[in-house]
């Protein structure tokens, strides 16, 4: 099966209901090129200033409020 980007699996609807700490995780998913692994989330969390697991929390967050498509994502990251 061919991996594809995370971005293909983030909607790219304008979502104006985010807290501050999902809009930053949501625009850093939203400009991600490569397939999402366990250091990207560490990275993504130094960027925005929070701790991985916060980073993963807010990916919950954007799953339910239908903003990535996939838990497969979070899964695997």
């Amino acid at each position: 099966m061919e991996r594809k980007p995370i971005s293909s699996f983030v909607s790219s609807s304008k979502p104006s209901a985010l807290s501050s700490s999902e809009r930053l995780v949501y625009d850093c998913l939203q400009a991600e090129n490569e397939e999402l692994d366990k250091t990207d989330i560490n990275q993504i969390a130094k960027a925005v200033g929070m701790s991985a697991m916060q980073v993963r929390a807010a990916m919950f967050l954007l799953l339910h409020k239908g903003l990535i498509k996939s838990e497969e994502v979070i899964e695997e990251a």
